[in-house]
């Protein structure tokens, strides 16, 4: 499931990057060129999100993004990998950032001791974005992060009918609006929003192919859920870390520790 969150991501970010640069990660850039770079010899993954860009004043660097549904404890040192890599292949300034998408505060730390020689990665949740922000772009992509954003005093069921009034009227194309509600369905599931979403969809009359839809089997998602549990049980009590255990299931952190205080084991 986190492999469907990354790739809605990096295909929509690059539509709205040099807005979110400037808005959010506090950057102001006057060119960009993107990367397209695996690491093969040295990590099973690659990055998330990768650009050569230049500032307003000249100076080039690298901008590596990442993007993260949970908390993971060892991410800063994944970040330091990526940077010496980065900084190796490129000799250039290597600039990075989380873009955290749980529902719950994160608890990763960003920085190592200064005896591990690494400046740490600037961690933005998308969860403290105003949502009007969001919903004031023209560009669909963006609009549709608005679904993991800071909702203030306005309810879940308003903004998602914001989000699809906002979509209907930017995409008057059956097949691109439904290519944004597939998406919506998708990132509904980071805030237990899957309820409301197709409540709105039903009532504003809006449809979709559902069998395109990576989560339509209902009874197959439940399935599948339960055998994570029965997985992260079984791993836990061989002996495997609370950290191990939630990355093999694909379960959050917060979950697997609660499964192993059930257990009786120390998370």
């Amino acid at each position: 499931m986190p492999r469907d969150y990354d790739r809605i991501l990096k295909e929509n970010i690059g539509l709205f990057f040099l807005r979110l640069a400037e808005r959010h990660l506090g950057l102001q850039l006057r060119k960009v060129e993107e990367l397209k770079d695996k690491f093969q010899r040295t990590l099973e993954r690659e990055p998330d999100f990768l650009r050569l860009v230049q500032d307003t004043r000249g100076q080039a660097f690298i901008l590596h993004l990442e993007f993260q549904t949970r908390d993971e404890p060892r991410m800063r040192f994944r970040m330091q990998e990526y940077h010496a890599l980065l900084q190796q292949r490129y000799r250039l300034p290597v600039r990075q950032f989380v873009l955290f998408l749980g529902q719950q505060p994160s608890r990763m730390l960003t920085q190592l001791k200064p005896e591990e020689r690494y400046k740490g990665f600037n961690l933005l949740p998308i969860g403290s974005l105003p949502s009007d922000e969001l919903l004031d772009s023209d560009i669909p992509e963006e609009i549709i992060l608005a679904l993991l954003s800071d909702f203030g005093p306005e309810t879940p069921d308003t903004v998602i009918q914001r989000i699809l009034q906002r979509l209907q009227q930017l995409s008057p194309d059956p097949l691109v609006l439904e290519r944004y509600v597939h998406q919506l369905r998708v990132l509904a599931r980071l805030r237990n929003l899957s309820t409301p979403l197709k409540t709105k969809l039903e009532a504003m009359d809006i449809t979709f192919d559902i069998k395109k839809d990576a989560f339509y089997q209902e009874g197959r998602q439940e399935g599948e859920y339960q055998r994570a549990l029965k997985s992260a049980r079984t791993g836990l009590q061989k002996g495997l870390s609370v950290e191990d255990v939630a990355e093999i299931s694909e379960l959050p952190l917060e979950t697997v520790r609660q499964i192993a205080l059930e257990l009786g084991l120390e998370p």
